[in-house]
C-alpha cells in the first residue's frame, strides 16, 4: 500500500519602511493647561502609503500616569498586519535618554541594536546641534564597538565629527578587531 507523502512550504517576507514627520508644537507652556487624556494632534502625514498621525498628551495620556507627557502614533487609513517602531527623542524636553537596551517591554539582547539605536540619535543630535545628547550617544557607541559595527560606526564618527569615536575606532580596527 502507497502512501502519498504531502510536502507544504511557506515564504513570508517583511519590508521595512522608516519615515520622519516633524510635530512642531509652538507656545508648549500653553499647552500644559491641558487636562491629563487630552491631546494635541499633528497633522496628517505618509509613511509607507499609510496615513498616520502623532497624538502628543502634554500631561500624560491618563490622569494615573506618572507626572510628564505622552506620545502616540495613530493609524489613520485601513491597514491590516502593520507594526509599528516608534522612536522619538524625550531628551530635548526631559535631558534624559532612554535606555537604549530595552524598547517597550523587549529586552534587547544585542548589543549591537543598542549601538545602531545610538548611531541614530548621534546623527538626530548632530542634525539638530543637541551636543549633551551627541555627547551621550557617543559615549554609548565608544562602549559597543565591535567587528560588527566598527565600520558603520567609523563611517559615522567622520561625518557627524566625533573625534574620540573616529580614534576608538581606528585603534580597534589596529588591533585587528580584537576588544
Amino acid at each position: 500500500m502507497n502512501q502519498a507523502v504531502m510536502i507544504s512550504a511557506s515564504l513570508s517576507t517583511t519590508t521595512m519602511i522608516s519615515g520622519s514627520h516633524l510635530f512642531n508644537i509652538s507656545g508648549h507652556s500653553i499647552t500644559k493647561e491641558l487636562p491629563s487624556g487630552k491631546c494635541i494632534m499633528s497633522n496628517p502625514f505618509v509613511v509607507g502609503g499609510y496615513q498616520w498621525a502623532i497624538m502628543y498628551y502634554p500631561n500624560g495620556l491618563n490622569s494615573y500616569d506618572q507626572p510628564g507627557i505622552g506620545f502616540t502614533l495613530q493609524l489613520q487609513s485601513e491597514g491590516s498586519g502593520v507594526e509599528v517602531r516608534l522612536e522619538f527623542c524625550l531628551y530635548l524636553y526631559i535631558d534624559l535618554l532612554p535606555d537604549l537596551n530595552e524598547f517597550g517591554s523587549i529586552q534587547i539582547k544585542e548589543t549591537s541594536t543598542s549601538a545602531i539605536m545610538a548611531q541614530h540619535l548621534l546623527a538626530a543630535a548632530d542634525r539638530y546641534s543637541i551636543e549633551r545628547l551627541k555627547m551621550i550617544c557617543e559615549e554609548k557607541l565608544l562602549g559597543s564597538i565591535s567587528t560588527d559595527t566598527v565600520a558603520t560606526t567609523l563611517a559615522l564618527a567622520g561625518q557627524h565629527r566625533c573625534g574620540r569615536l573616529k580614534e576608538a575606532c581606528i585603534e580597534f580596527l589596529s588591533r585587528g578587531g580584537n576588544t
